[in-house]
């Protein structure tokens, strides 16, 4: 058997985008080889039942021959499935990539899936397939390429049923032969795939093994782990092959990851107690003889019932797979089989109140337990980036764009019911433990907010389990805090952002059994305008910019609103002040700073997106003085002069730190004048 040819007549131009557009992310050729083979012992499994459990994929790297080896006991292939796929297929795949490709931005791509194999050559100077199928009488194949573009087909050397790839990697590609590389990058990629993939060293097995050759190892990787079937298991198999006949595709694709799943976990458990009765005896020998461990884990944590998984290996898998020490708050785990396949799970971790500095999870997207990327806006709602967690859409189609993904109804279905499962949980975590709801609020409440915010059909499901922390440490609805101070304040809320800067005047609303909530998240710029909108007929006031509920009905002194304003106009020089006279419940107090609502949310808003939009609009102060106070009582009675000035720069400074600080050259005009009003005090007593 010989046969030599060129692959495709179009492949000198296809090759090229191939490295092009892969080159950035070049180790995925690694995940490429290792879907190769799990495809190809899924469907041995599927034509020989009695063959589960006993696929496994073997990674060597041999940095001494420069060679980096895949080697699985799958399906194999005939010269023909040989020329048919590999010398066509693919390179069909690629042309229609190219198509949709060309000229679009590198961003626009998510995922590589379907160039498969040819992956290869962007980091090898010749790639080898040695194979041999399950099917009766067929013979080894072996094919061999410098360059993609050319082949030559022999006869093979394998003699067990699989396929083994032989990458001659490129002397400038020489990181993909160190242990170190080839493990981070099956870790990233491969750490759940539901087949075993084994790492071996080259180097350390020839030291431990100097008679065994290589050829040998490749050769032999099918009897690696396993072990002669009893009776009984025979028996088991043949019942469970009888039940798989008559099937449909996708029925015997289920039945087997059933089938699968329970063989892990009887294996799993055999491991276990084998392991426990024989510990010390076997300890001194462990790292001679103890059987070779699989690097990933083909039964992750998201494939499992959620009724069977306790808290600690929520949070076991928590801490291994996002390198975290601290414990997440709560999780949502995923499970659903119609009209779609999505399995995951789903953490809230605890998020700084500094919105702004929130970092993204992240989100891992899995197709069929093979990683595929990293917050994929398309199938993740973009305010859930911000927990961490796991999706396993195996349905997805990869080798598309993002504008079709945006598109894809399926995909929309996706993040629709992954948006709709968060909710619940929230409403039921709300609903049936509130006090924990309460104690997660000031980690999770940027979350919701932004998700309100982002998403309609998300605000619609909890606006009904959004709290206000008020300023006594209490937690309310928007209904319940309505309904609590509808007699002094209706349909408006009374808000803080600052509960140390304004405590002077939260306490006037305090005295007056009005509760103030508390919202100094940066987020809470936008999202009192957003509620606002969402529902118009309940306000929401600063402390600093109303003074409903604080007026007294008895009602103050008679004073001259027109002097008062003109005495301290002149004394602050502020020609534009606006003054006005109220007569407030609380008689210790002579005046308060309001600045208008709205003007003050665009400028905060502003300052939040990092703009300057807002400093050039003018700041909107009103000063109200109290007529109830015995200060403004004498004040609306002296004649003017320096001391009667400084009593009014003194009266609006105190006002104006009851909002705010003051800025440097205002406190030390307040300070020096301070210190001459004491000695004026001083000299009079």
């Amino acid at each position: 058997m010989s046969e030599s040819g060129t692959i495709s007549i179009h492949a000198q131009n296809i090759m090229p985008i191939i490295k092009k557009w892969l080159y950035s992310d070049k180790d995925i050729f690694i995940r490429e080889m290792i879907s190769n083979g799990s495809d190809a012992i899924v469907k041995r499994q599927l034509a020989q039942p009695e063959f589960l459990g006993q696929g496994a994929i073997h990674v060597q790297v041999d940095e001494a021959a420069g060679e980096l080896r895949f080697i699985d006991n799958g399906v194999g292939m005939t010269v023909d499935e040989v020329r048919k796929y590999i010398n066509q297929v693919a390179f069909s795949s690629a042309e229609e990539f190219l198509k949709q490709y060309e000229g679009a931005e590198k961003s626009g791509i998510i995922g590589h899936f379907g160039l498969g194999f040819y992956s290869a050559f962007m980091v090898s100077k010749n790639v080898a397939i040695d194979t041999l199928s399950y099917q009766d009488g067929a013979q080894p194949v072996l094919w061999t390429s410098a360059d993609g573009l050319s082949f030559e087909i022999a006869e093979g050397a394998r003699n067990t049923i699989g396929t083994t790839i032989i990458l001659t990697i490129q002397d400038e590609e020489h990181e993909f032969l160190h242990m170190h590389r080839v493990r981070e990058v099956l870790e990233r990629y491969c750490a759940f795939m539901a087949i075993p993939i084994y790492l071996e060293d080259m180097a350390k097995k020839d030291e431990d093994n100097p008679s065994d050759s290589v050829g040998e190892s490749a050769e032999h990787d099918e009897d690696i782990d396993e072990d002669e079937l009893t009776a009984e298991e025979e028996e088991e198999l043949a019942k469970e092959a009888a039940k798989l006949e008559g099937l449909s595709d996708e029925e015997m694709e289920k039945e087997l990851e059933r089938i699968t799943a329970e063989m892990d976990d009887k294996e799993s458990e055999h491991s276990h107690h084998h392991d426990h009765d024989h510990h010390d005896h076997h300890d001194h020998h462990h790292d001679h003889d103890a059987k070779p461990k699989p690097i990933n884990d083909t039964r992750p944590l998201w494939l499992k019932d959620p009724k069977e998984t306790d808290e600690k290996e929520y949070k076991d898998f928590y801490y291994k797979v996002f390198h975290e020490y601290e414990a997440p708050l709560f999780w949502v785990h995923l499970n659903v089989d119609y009209p779609f396949r999505l399995k995951g799970i789903l953490y809230f971790p605890k998020l700084k109140q500094e919105f702004a500095g929130i970092q993204e999870g992240p989100i891992k997207l899995f197709s069929g337990q093979v990683f595929v990327a990293d917050n994929i806006k398309e199938v993740i709602p973009e305010f859930l980036t911000l927990l961490k967690g796991v999706i396993d859409c195996p349905d997805l189609p990869l080798n598309v764009s993002r504008s079709f993904l945006q598109n894809d109804g399926y995909v929309k279905k996706l993040s629709a019911y992954i948006t709709r499962k968060v909710a619940d949980r929230l409403v039921s975590l709300f609903n049936n433990e509130r006090a924990s709801f309460e104690k997660y609020w000031e980690d999770i409440h940027p979350f919701i907010k932004y998700g309100c915010m982002k998403d309609e059909s998300f605000y619609d499901k909890v606006k009904d389990i959004l709290i206000y922390k008020t300023t006594d440490g209490a937690f309310m609805t928007r209904s319940e805090y309505l309904e609590k101070n509808k007699e002094k304040a209706e349909s408006k809320i009374f808000y803080a952002t600052d509960e140390h800067l304004q405590a002077t005047t939260i306490a006037l609303y305090k005295d007056q059994g009005i509760d103030v909530a508390l919202l100094d998240s940066p987020i809470d710029v936008n999202f009192i305008s957003f509620l606002e909108y969402k529902d118009q007929q309940v306000k929401y006031a600063r402390v600093d910019a109303d003074l409903s509920g604080l007026e007294s009905k008895e009602g103050g002194l008679s004073v001259d609103l027109k002097r008062l304003e003109a005495m301290f106009r002149d004394a602050l020089d502020k020609k534009d002040l606006t003054v006005a006279v109220e007569a407030l419940k609380d008689e210790t107090v002579p005046a308060v700073v309001l600045e208008e609502e709205q003007m003050r949310r665009f400028r905060d808003m502003s300052r939040f997106m990092g703009r300057d939009m807002g400093t050039g609009i003018p700041v909107s102060i009103k000063l109200v003085l109290n007529s109830r106070s015995p200060v403004v009582e004498a004040l609306s009675i002296r004649d003017a002069g320096e001391v009667t000035n400084d009593l009014c720069r003194q009266v609006y400074d105190l006002a104006q730190m009851a909002r705010q600080p003051l800025d440097p050259d205002a406190a030390k005009k307040f300070i020096s004048r301070s210190y001459g009003l004491l000695a004026k005090l001083i000299k009079a007593i």
